[in-house]
């Protein structure tokens, strides 16, 4: 489904055929915010490499970074996985060695200890959706689950105009959401631990 025929389902289940009540700036600003709400659940993975030079210890993130999964630092032929320390500081930065651990900022990915050679960070994360703006972009979620944007625009706009089945639509959408979220945690916990399996999982980008 495109954002066009997200819009088209939307307005079959308001009973608006047409632009009249809702625009479709208004529609395609609900179906956004249900993108965004999927967000953390969709788990949608990318792969890029982040460069390091000696003696650095932060390099800047993907423009699209939402969370860190995977990371893998090489140099010279070495490879090491690294740790998410997950405590949002960043770590003395003082230290030199191979580096062991990371921690994500808003803006940038910081490893420890300080490499004391040029190398690579091979980082696996999951990417933050990207809005839709023109009638033919799609969702980068998988095609059978597009249908919960319809779900979500609908149901915020009954509910916005105090109809009785706003709720009901909404119900729906968290159904379906739960039912995403927990496929999603299973095919990426399956491929954390079954080699070479990333190549093929879905909605890897």
């Amino acid at each position: 489904m495109t954002l066009a025929e997200i819009i088209a389902a939307v307005r079959i289940e308001i009973g608006e055929p047409t632009e009249g009540y809702w625009r479709d700036t208004q529609l395609t600003r609900y179906i956004n915010d249900g993108l965004r709400d999927l967000n953390d659940v969709a788990r949608v993975i990318a792969v890029a490499p982040l460069n390091y030079a000696v003696g650095a210890h932060s390099a800047a993130l993907p423009g699209d970074f939402h969370e860190a999964w995977v990371a893998q630092w090489s140099s010279g032929g070495t490879q090491q996985p690294l740790t998410n320390l997950q405590s949002g500081a960043i770590p003395d930065t003082t230290s030199r060695g191979i580096p062991s651990g990371y921690v994500a900022t808003p803006a940038a990915l910081h490893i420890w200890p300080v490499p004391f050679a040029d190398g690579t960070v091979t980082l696996t994360y999951f990417r933050r959706i990207p809005a839709l703006a023109v009638a033919g972009d799609t969702p980068i979620v998988e095609e059978r689950w597009r249908s919960l944007l319809v779900y979500y625009a609908a149901g915020l706009a009954k509910l916005f105009a105090g109809e009785p089945e706003g709720p009901v639509f909404m119900s729906h959408y968290m159904a379906g959401k739960t039912q995403l979220a927990q496929e999603r945690f299973a095919a990426t916990t399956l491929s954390m631990n079954t080699p070479n399996i990333l190549d093929t999982l879905e909605w890897a980008t």
